[in-house]
């Protein structure tokens, strides 16, 4: 373009830009601009603008002329909505992929117990009491029937009768006596439990509480129908915890010198569980009778397990 003779283009061309930064022209990209920001524009022309170079520099460390980028709402959705479709696709594929291997019922395994973990007995609940002074009052009465008046604690005081391994036995049981069915889980133990050297001899001791209840259920079933008498009930007792003792010796031995939590414990319920069948075979000792002891005895022995 041609310039006119004396006409100052510099001028013409402020003057337009001015004016397109007051009415709004620039609003889309710079939001934040003050009103006299075409003010601090340097004229080209001007006898100082090789003088002021910072001028440009000045409005942009200003905190109030920050360039701010307007996001359309209707892009900011869609980005959303994709983010989302994609984790709930890559959670899919995850969970897919970790059921094919297994991964997911191993993991359930280790959180979780099964059937497979323990054993459930279940057990004649004659009342449940908060006191243990009102649990033994009623221990002491049916103990003279021949009942086992085991007492245990759960948040409330529970005097248990008799202990079967079906269901089924014992709510008939319960049911004719106006009782309740007590559910008593005796966890497995495994021999990874234990420390290496200890393993094998644990392998003879697994179900030695089995045993125990099995023998002693039958016992005080015999007992009670008039089968057997006392004393020959007492001398399949003292076969049996020579059977008992014959299984735990190995481990027994081999672990007196372990001092780790686990071995200790199930040290201290094997003990106690042969002075428990000793006790039974006291004929020196008191007591209401002995169909009461026994039965008393299979509880204490699944409690402990």
């Amino acid at each position: 373009m041609q310039e006119k003779q004396g006409y100052d283009y510099s001028q013409h061309y402020y003057g337009r830009y001015k004016k397109l930064f007051r009415s709004g022209y620039f609003e889309n990209s710079f939001e934040s601009y003050p009103d006299n920001a075409a003010d601090n524009i340097v004229d080209a022309s001007s006898p100082n603008f090789n003088e002021t170079p910072h001028t440009i520099i000045d409005m942009r460390q200003n905190s109030s002329a920050k360039v701010k980028v307007r996001r359309s709402k209707g892009k900011s959705f869609v980005l959303t909505v994709c983010v989302l479709v994609m984790c709930v696709s890559i959670l899919f594929l995850s969970v897919d992929f970790f059921s094919s291997k297994g991964i997911v019922g191993e993991l359930k395994s280790v959180f979780t117990f099964t059937n497979d973990d323990c054993v459930n007995y279940y057990a004649v609940n004659m009342g449940t009491f908060n006191t243990l002074t009102e649990a033994r009052q009623l221990s002491e009465a049916i103990r003279v029937k021949g009942a086992a008046g085991y007492i245990t604690h759960s948040g409330a005081y529970n005097v248990l009768a008799a202990c079967y391994i079906s269901y089924n036995d014992a709510k008939a049981i319960a049911d004719s006596n106006a009782a309740t069915v007590f559910t008593i889980r005796v966890f497995k133990k495994s021999r990874k439990d234990f420390p290496a050297k200890l393993r094998d001899s644990f392998d003879n001791t697994v179900g030695y509480e089995k045993s125990v209840y099995d023998t002693l259920y039958s016992l005080s079933n015999q007992l009670d129908e008039g089968d057997i008498t006392e004393n020959e009930c007492i001398q399949s007792i003292v076969e049996l915890k020579g059977r008992i003792k014959a299984k735990t010796d190995g481990f027994m031995e081999q672990s007196a010198a372990n001092s780790d939590n686990f071995t200790l414990e199930y040290r201290v319920k094997i003990i106690a569980c042969l002075a428990a069948l000793d006790n039974l075979t006291n004929t020196v000792l008191l007591r209401p009778n002995l169909l009461s002891d026994v039965r008393y005895t299979y509880l204490m022995v699944l409690n402990m397990a």
